[in-house]
């Protein structure tokens, strides 16, 4: 892959010249590739603005260096810079009363001079922008009559109208719904691998940076970054070791945090596929262990319409056909003292299967 951006030994933090000097994190080597969509994964705090802001020239170099095409970006003017990258941050701006088109349109001001007036070809790549993220229809409608997911797809294609290389974003999915979320991300994926673009963004979306990004960077305050393919970085417990605190936990069989409740009830769950996957989710989420040896047993039959089956030794087997019922009868007191309980291997043996 065409290595665009890349950092040697870059620490970053805050200046001395505004107060005492921080280092935040210090002997950065990182790169981002040509049609790579990478994100940037970290607690509050751990300095993910600062590292985005020191990659654009926001913010100073506390020490080392920054590349982009092989020459030091510092070297590089404002123009020129504006030309290779562009940049959506987190602050909204105040573009209520211009229209859609009039907002992507400025993305063009690297190209138009001091008037900013539009060519043709301005004009044409303004459009292209606008049908590449979809909200062509709405280019005259007033910025402020869009909804949040919309407004954001109008800020992208102000972005793309600027023709960068490169697109770092700082938390763009902040602020928006489930729906809006995944959009914006499958967007800016497609745009990576369709379009050809270095996407480089922050985020607090884990699930959806493992299942969209082809690499993520874990910045924590304290730590060393690690960087590699989401599936790398589960597999040798790198989220565990950046992000779990006590009661939570990363899990690495579905990839995403779960509380810990320290007194943990066992209960030995029978089944397959899909109902079993979430009627483990629905116990573990109640303090519930999946343990074979346990003394209450559920077992999952997805053909039968009393789905789930309940067997201790002194009670009588009770079958519930939903995951609310199941969770009502073992949450009743004669089921909290698992010690009462035995012989369900016996019992459950009995059953036809």
């Amino acid at each position: 892959m065409k290595k665009l951006l890349h950092t040697e030994n870059l620490s970053i933090g805050f200046d001395k010249k505004r107060r005492s000097e921080i280092i935040l994190h210090e002997r950065i080597n990182l790169s981002l590739n040509k049609g790579e969509f990478i994100c940037l994964i970290g607690p509050n705090g751990a300095g993910k603005s600062t590292l985005i802001k020191t990659f654009v020239g926001f913010a100073s170099a506390l020490s080392g260096k920054i590349f982009l095409n092989n020459r030091e970006i510092k070297s590089y003017s404002e123009t020129e810079l504006a030309k290779q990258i562009s940049v959506v941050l987190t602050e909204k701006t105040d573009t209520a009363n211009i229209t859609v088109k009039e907002l992507v349109s400025m993305g063009r001001y690297p190209y138009t001079g001091f008037f900013g007036k539009l060519t043709s070809d301005d004009l044409l790549i303004v459009n292209e922008s606008l049908e590449q993220v979809g909200i062509i229809k709405m280019q005259d409608k007033l910025c402020g009559e869009l909804s949040d997911g919309e407004a954001q797809k109008a800020i992208i294609a102000k972005a793309l109208a600027q023709k960068t290389p490169i697109i770092i974003l700082d938390e763009p999915t902040a602020f928006l719904d489930l729906p809006s979320r995944i959009e914006i991300m499958q967007l800016l994926k497609n745009l990576a691998h369709k379009a050809g673009k270095t996407i480089f963004l922050s985020t607090h979306e884990l699930d959806l940076a493992l299942q969209y990004s082809d690499r993520l960077i874990l910045l924590a305050q304290g730590k060393e970054i690690k960087c590699g393919t989401p599936e790398d970085l589960v597999l040798n417990r790198d989220f565990n070791d950046f992000f779990e605190k006590d009661g939570i936990e990363f899990d690495n069989d579905s990839g995403s945090f779960i509380s810990c409740e320290r007194n943990e009830k066992k209960i030995n769950i029978l089944g397959e596929g899909r109902e079993f996957n979430w009627v483990s989710k629905a116990l573990k989420r109640n303090g519930f262990i999946n343990d074979k040896n346990a003394e209450i047993c559920i077992k999952i039959n997805n053909s039968d319409k009393n789905k789930y089956l309940i067997v201790s030794k002194n009670k009588n087997e009770i079958k519930v056909d939903s995951v609310e019922a199941l969770l009502f009868e073992l949450k009743k007191p004669h089921m909290q003292h698992p010690e009462i309980l035995s012989g369900v291997k016996e019992s459950l043996a009995s059953q036809p299967e």
